[in-house]
């Protein structure tokens, strides 16, 4: 039997610019369950029972260096995480960064990254902490951190979506 964590990707979605996103970043499905995802990011996944792999894509940024932050020197670990969302009133020092997807018991595992730092896998553990979480995708252009991007989570077993 296959762990949770090492079941393949339930969706796998492409991270490109785009003008009419709030974070400047559009989100479109490349595979799986169009419900599971939102176009500025967020993951609906309420209906889900557990753990849920994910697969994501940057495609043509601006500039062409951006890549995924994973700068374990500095603890980041492409994805910061803040268990419930607190609307727009949250403050970016609230994020926790996920240093060491062992240590935080919101995501599973974070692969290496592939394809040039654009391409990143991740197993999400869909606690129901809180019905909505907040989680942030670090990136950096030239070895420097840039502007990140902050979808929410709609997590297992809540009865309502983002």
């Amino acid at each position: 039997m296959t762990a949770p964590c090492d079941a393949p990707p339930a969706v796998e979605v492409n991270i490109a610019p785009s003008a009419s996103s709030p974070s400047g970043w559009g989100f479109t499905l490349v595979a799986g369950n169009q419900s599971l995802v939102g176009p500025y990011g967020d993951f609906d996944f309420h209906a889900q029972s557990g753990p849920v792999v994910v697969t994501l894509h940057l495609v043509n940024p601006t500039p062409s260096s951006v890549i995924f932050d994973q700068d374990k020197k500095n603890k980041i670990d492409v994805f910061g995480f803040l268990p419930q969302d607190y609307g727009p009133t949250y403050s970016w020092a609230d994020i926790t960064p996920v240093a060491d997807p062992s240590q935080d018991h919101h995501f599973g595992r974070i692969d290496a990254l592939t394809d040039g730092g654009r391409t990143v896998t991740f197993c999400y553990l869909n606690h129901h902490d809180a019905n909505i979480s907040r989680y942030v995708i670090y990136l950096a252009a030239g070895n420097k951190p840039i502007q990140p991007i902050d979808p929410r989570i709609t997590n297992g077993q809540f009865s309502g979506g983002p």
